[in-house]
């Protein structure tokens, strides 16, 4: 490699091989990738990083040694990978190295890669937001995945309770007023026929996809008319990951770190706050500056633990809740169905700016952008400084809030 064209073209696995020295990983591998029998074993690190190739790339084994001894692309992977090509190891050589290996080896060579490539300054360790402070940490952008089994889905209603022994099994099915499976034959010995022994953990959920606002240009035109067509969405039978994204502005993009894997039908919230907590494990140095994420993260556990535990600006979508359209509701806690504060009078604060310095957040009050009180409903609620005529933008008044006030979802916004 002697310039930068050297390294157009290439994807994420290639430019990390070639930028990052992965030899201090050896003693640690060695560990559990050796062989007591037969000649010289393979370099611990060659078949690390030949497996982490093929999970990249979602190659079985056969197709992974294809690419290897493959006249065009073979000899520059070897040469990457540390093999000779002339002693590429066999597919059970790999599937025997990573036979019961647990997923938490995985994640500890991706914590090394990270941290090493935090140490050169690739990955930011502090905000790269034009105009943040320099003492601000990163921002850490949320977001779920859902992941489809292996296993093609035999009945959406699989559980746990579908591999407990036959007198401890209630099928979820018959609940539902469905068929189901009495479990009463010898098929259902182990587990219920329909489960998926391979992903015992697999659970269905669908994603309705209702992210889109009503205002899209891609909404239906007629509305209040129910469509003839399925709603859009996603079947999914499987699992959802959690990750963890750092906010690089620099190059307008994310640096992924995993976090929770759990059963499709779990709820994004329910993962955030372990997923912090062993992201603080993890990288125990790593400054939090702003937490990003949707409605989905918008629970008052998550809001209270970016603020109290990680002191961090909370850009969360709000919440959407049956009282947002009770303007006397709305007044007393002090912000409306959007999460834009209002004053006690009933009119809406106009976002006007931070104050790092003191802690606070400026916001301006138009009496022309109310709630929808009535003028004697704000009057009766202190509104001594409301003019007689109640003229249009007649007033105007500066109002100081501390910073990430419990109650608001999204007060942040940059």
């Amino acid at each position: 490699m002697h310039s930068a064209n050297d390294l157009a073209g290439l994807d994420d696995f290639d430019l990390v091989v070639r930028l990052f020295d992965f030899s201090p990983w050896r003693p640690i591998l060695g560990q559990r990738l050796f062989s007591q029998y037969g000649p010289p074993p393979f370099d611990p690190v060659t078949i690390s990083l030949a497996t982490l190739l093929a999970h990249w790339r979602n190659w079985t084994w056969p197709r992974l040694l294809t690419e290897l001894h493959s006249p065009e692309r073979g000899a520059g992977y070897c040469v990457r990978l540390g093999l000779d090509p002339h002693d590429i190891p066999a597919a059970s050589t790999f599937r025997a190295a990573l036979a019961h290996t647990p997923a938490a080896c995985f994640l500890h060579r991706e914590d090394s890669l990270l941290q090493g490539l935090m140490a050169y300054g690739i990955v930011p360790s502090a905000s790269t937001f034009p105009g943040d402070p320099p003492e601000r940490g990163v921002s850490i952008a949320l977001a779920s995945q859902l992941l489809a089994a292996r296993s093609h889905m035999r009945c959406r209603y699989q559980n746990s309770r579908c591999f407990l022994p036959p007198s401890q099994r209630q099928c979820a099915a018959r609940a539902e007023g469905k068929r189901g499976c009495a479990c009463d034959t010898e098929a259902c010995a182990i587990h219920c026929r329909f489960a998926t022994p391979r992903d015992a953990e697999a659970t269905y959920v669908f994603h309705a996809g209702s992210n889109q606002p009503d205002s899209s240009p891609s909404a239906s035109a007629s509305e209040g008319v129910e469509k003839a067509e399925p709603s859009r969405g996603k079947h999914c039978f499987g699992y959802k990951s959690k990750a963890f994204n750092i906010v690089d502005d620099r190059l307008f993009a994310w640096w992924p770190i995993s976090g929770p894997f759990a059963p499709a039908d779990r709820n994004d919230h329910l993962q955030t706050l372990p997923g912090f907590h062993d992201l603080r494990h993890r990288f125990p140095t790593l400054s939090i500056g702003e937490v990003i994420g949707d409605s989905g993260e918008g629970f008052d556990s998550i809001l209270r633990f970016v603020h109290d535990d990680l002191h961090a600006l909370r850009t969360i979508i709000p919440r959407h809740d049956a009282a947002d359209q009770n303007p006397l509701i709305c007044l007393k806690r002090g912000y409306d169905a959007r999460g834009i504060p209002v004053c006690p009078c009933g009119y809406r604060l106009s976002f006007n700016g931070h104050d790092y310095r003191r802690g606070e957040q400026v916001f301006s009050s138009l009496r022309h952008r109310a709630l929808g009180l009535s003028r004697e409903k704000r009057l009766a609620r202190g509104g001594h400084h409301q003019r007689a005529d109640d003229s249009f933008g007649a007033h105007h008044r500066v109002v100081r809030w501390p910073f990430l006030r419990d109650h608001a979802s999204i007060l942040n916004a940059r």
